[in-house]
């Protein structure tokens, strides 16, 4: 019930999008050059070989190779680029891997209309799906009107069993759906991104799990930018990820109202991710600032790391001085993490930098940079062992500062003169 619940709500909620911004989608199509064939073929080959010889047994490979390239092929309106990966790396491993050493990706354009076909990836957002690699095929849709969407479905992962995995830890196979939809104004812009993923617990039979579960996640982001007050640009994105660590565990009755519209399980869990950031144009001054917020174990099954339990506050200045011959740019961030102060130890960073570029003439150019990383850590004593071991005694040294720095400066020259075409 809960999968279909999840899936109603996705799909619903991408085909009242598509409804609302069909009349957006009318074809602009240049007659004029249509005919025009305008055949052209370019890219480009990567060959790397490498021989082996070891007196260990079922070290690797004796001989590899790695050809990777691209073929962008182009007619009429038509752009139809190729990227490819072949390799034998792999086969003599000892284990199989859930993706594919071979790849192969195709990704035809047409005016406002891409596709991805094959072994491909898509970002919507850093905190849903986020270049993670996938085996389907995706759609952007970027017409001339405020409608934009994305869509995206395929493989996340393919099955692999305990026997042939790497360490001994099972994988599961993985597919996942997502979409974007965005709506753009020149003063303003309003988006919704929901990404699925679940794993398929049939594709394994296990009678020992080893702590392996099969999982299931639904990401949903509400993104919002504007421009409406003059001088000032503000973006704000906030993320939930509802993650399921085993789909075969019981569900919660009753529950909250999360619990209801996600169909919670025991297992599931609610994690936030928060970002705004602002620039204010005084003159010819930007000042910014940014917060951002993320919830300690923060996952999705849509990116493949992520950096949790962290806050960042972070203030900018930039602006050009002597003529716009040299700018300046300053940042000085924030961060602190064990945002539930349930760690043995948290640690705070303080990083401030400063960035200088001179353009002395046309050929000449300066740049500069330094910058100052400050961490402090602090190591919370546990207060049984202060107790049961009177050896342990409240140091000075519990409280760990460390600094670093860094500055450069380089400066280039062009040569030759700029040629005017008229």
């Amino acid at each position: 019930m809960k999968i279909i619940n999840n899936k109603i709500l996705f799909w619903l909620c991408i085909v009242l999008a598509c409804c609302f911004c069909r009349k957006g989608y009318a074809q602009d199509i240049d007659l004029q050059n249509f005919y025009k064939p305008n055949f052209k073929v370019t890219g480009n080959i990567n060959a790397n070989m490498m021989y082996y010889n070891s007196n260990m047994e079922n070290s690797r490979e004796p001989f590899t190779y790695l050809f990777s390239g691209s073929l962008n092929i182009s007619a009429f309106n038509f752009s139809v680029p190729l990227f490819y990966s072949f390799t034998n790396q792999g086969n003599n491993l000892g284990y199989t891997a859930p993706f594919d050493f071979n790849r192969l990706s195709i990704m035809p354009k047409y005016k406002w209309v891409k596709a991805y076909i094959g072994n491909v990836s898509m970002t919507f957002s850093p905190y849903t799906l986020s270049g993670y690699p996938f085996k389907g095929v995706g759609l952007e849709l970027t017409p001339n009107s405020p409608f934009k969407i994305s869509l995206m479905g395929g493989q996340l992962l393919k099955a692999v069993s305990a026997e042939n995995a790497s360490g001994g830890v099972p994988i599961y196979q993985r597919f996942g759906y997502g979409a974007k939809v965005g709506f753009e104004k020149p003063q303003y812009k309003l988006g919704w991104i929901g990404f699925y993923a679940k794993d398929d617990a049939s594709s394994l039979n296990m009678v020992n799990d080893n702590g392996v579960t099969p999982k299931e996640n639904f990401v949903n982001s509400l993104i919002f930018s504007t421009s409406l007050v003059k001088n000032l640009n503000l973006n704000v994105e906030y993320a939930l990820s509802v993650l399921t660590d085993d789909t075969r565990s019981e569900s919660i009755s009753g529950g909250g109202f999360r619990d209801k519209i996600f169909s919670g399980k025991e297992s599931t869990s609610y994690m936030n991710a928060f970002n705004v950031n602002f620039d204010y144009n005084i003159q010819k001054s930007t000042v910014g600032l940014t917060y951002e917020r993320i919830d300690p174990n923060y996952n999705t099954l849509g990116a493949l790391y992520f950096n949790n339990d962290l806050e960042n506050i972070a203030l900018r200045f930039a602006r050009p001085f002597y003529h716009d011959k040299i700018t300046v740019s300053t940042s000085l961030g924030f961060q602190k993490d064990d945002l539930d102060k349930v760690k043995k130890q948290d640690t705070k960073r303080v990083v401030g930098s400063i960035n200088m570029n001179y353009r002395v003439t046309d050929q000449i150019n300066i740049t500069g940079s330094y910058s100052n990383f400050s961490t402090y850590t602090n190591k919370k004593l546990d207060q049984f062992e202060l107790i049961n071991n009177p050896n342990v005694v409240q140091a000075d040294t519990l409280d760990y500062r460390q600094l670093s720095q860094n500055a450069n400066v380089n400066m280039s020259y062009a040569f030759g003169k700029k040629e005017i075409k008229i």
